[in-house]
This record gives C-alpha cells, structure tokens and sequence, in this order.
C-alpha cells in the first residue's frame, strides 16, 4: 500500500484545508491511487514507469543499517523555528519501496527511508494549522544511483508535457483529497525550478495550485527540495497558503541543518 498514513488538517488562520499528508508521496511519484476521500478516481490517468533499481541491488530493500542511518539525518524538533510541531515519523517498509512509481523513466529506486512530517501553527484543539513540512531522508542503491536522481531531474526528460503534468497530478490530487475534486480551479501550475548549489548540490521544484473553499478562492504553493550527498537523498516538501514561504528565511535554515548530517552521515554509509 502506497499511502500507509495520511493527516488532514484545517487551517484555522485562513480557513482552508491545508494539505492531505501521504507519507510515501514523493515528488517523483504518480498519484494513481483512487482519491477514496472523494468519490474520485485519477486512476490511469497517467502513465508511468516503474522504479528502476540497480541491477542487481546490493542493499535489501529496507534494510535496519540504512533505514537507521536516515532516521538519524532527519530534521530534528529543536532545528525549527518556533510554531513548528512534529505531527508524526514512520520508516519506508519493503512495500514502500517496492511500490514506488516515478514520473521520469529509468529513475533510480531507493532501497530504506525514513519520513517525519511537521505542522506550522498548530492548534492542538482544533488541529488547524497554518503550513506543513514533510521531510523524507531516502538511500539508492549506490552514489551513482542517487547522482543520476539528481541529474534526470535536472534534465529535458523531466521537462516533457507527460512528466510535467505527471508533477502538477501530484499536487492537484493532495488539494482534491482535501477540498473534493469539483473545488480545483483553473490555472494550476509549475513554477521555475531552482538550482541549489550550496549547502550540497540540489533543486528545488514548485507549484501552485489554485483552489475554492467556503466560497473563497485560495492558492497552495509547494516548493519541493531535493538535495543529494552519497547514496543519501534528502526531499524537504514545504506547503503553505495563500503566500509561499521565502526560501531564504523560512527554508534554507532547515535544508542547513539536513545537509551537514547528510555529509557527516555519509562517511558511514555502506557502498
């Protein structure tokens, strides 16, 4: 099962349903499931190619070696900001990785993970909250393995019209899961994507997707970040309405803190 754990919330600030949370959504992976929330199906919508691992794979897939290395690179409570609260960690399990699919072909499989997700101004009496931030710390196979990841994504295959709107399906469906698929409004779309070069090699991909709720119009903006060190590959998914975060003040603090254990952590990872 693809979606082990889902959380909802609603934003009591300005009154929107925040994100739906799926621990295994991966900006590389296509939302085929059925939108069982609502009634709605983009099941075979799109079409997409299955993991592609080394050959053969050296890590067994969720491995304890591996899956405790990520746990411990994860963004840590006392590396946030004020109003940030951790809502919920788990580890990938074989069928995590197993069922992976990706919106780019001959893309890289990862073999153990670990995921932790945060929310922004949490009420605990209400579970409104105002942003999420979901981190998953993922090993590959071997460096080159996490390098070509890098390098696919950077690259015109992950600009094609399929793969592009294999990206912006992803988005619309955790809106659709959250406001029914009837209150999506035109003009979703990709933003430009942003080259990270510093604190490790890395990128950021980003959208907005416009949607109504109690008959206002509201916006969500993604920005989507990826950063790779070895075979450790680091994705930091920050969500928000209706005004994006500011990569500088709001975000690369917490990309920081990931990057420096992803380095020290990779002198002992496994080849």
């Amino acid at each position: 099962m693809l979606f082990a754990r889902k959380l909802f919330r609603l934003d009591r600030y300005v009154r929107v349903p925040a994100i739906l949370f799926f621990r295994n959504l991966g900006l590389e992976m296509a939302l085929l499931l059925t939108m069982s929330a609502c009634g709605a199906s983009i099941q075979g919508s799109i079409s997409n190619p299955t993991a592609t691992p080394s050959a053969p794979i050296r890590h067994e897939l969720a491995n304890p070696t591996d899956t405790a290395l990520a746990r411990t690179v994860l963004l840590r409570p006392s590396e946030l900001p004020a109003g940030w609260t951790p809502v919920g960690q788990e580890d990938d399990t074989a069928a995590d990785l197993t069922n992976n699919r990706f919106c780019v072909s001959d893309y890289p499989a990862y073999v153990a993970g670990s995921f932790i997700a945060y929310s922004f101004r949490l009420d605990p009496k209400t579970n409104y909250e105002q942003g999420h931030l979901a981190v998953w710390i993922r090993m590959t196979d071997s460096d080159a393995d996490a390098q070509r990841q890098l390098d696919l994504l950077s690259s015109p295959k992950a600009d094609t019209a399929a793969a592009n709107q294999c990206w912006l399906e992803g988005y619309k469906t955790l809106i659709a899961e959250a406001v029914g698929p009837d209150n999506l409004l035109a003009g979703p779309e990709l933003l430009p994507k942003r080259t990270l070069t510093s604190p490790l090699s890395g990128l950021i991909l980003r959208a907005s997707v416009p949607y109504r709720f109690l008959n206002a119009d509201k916006v969500i903006y993604f920005d989507d970040i990826r950063i790779q060190k070895g075979r450790i590959v680091a994705r930091l998914l920050f969500q928000t309405c209706c005004k994006p975060f500011s990569y500088a003040t709001d975000e690369a603090p917490e990309v920081e803190a990931v990057a420096k254990r992803m380095v020290s952590a990779s002198a002992d990872v496994t080849a």
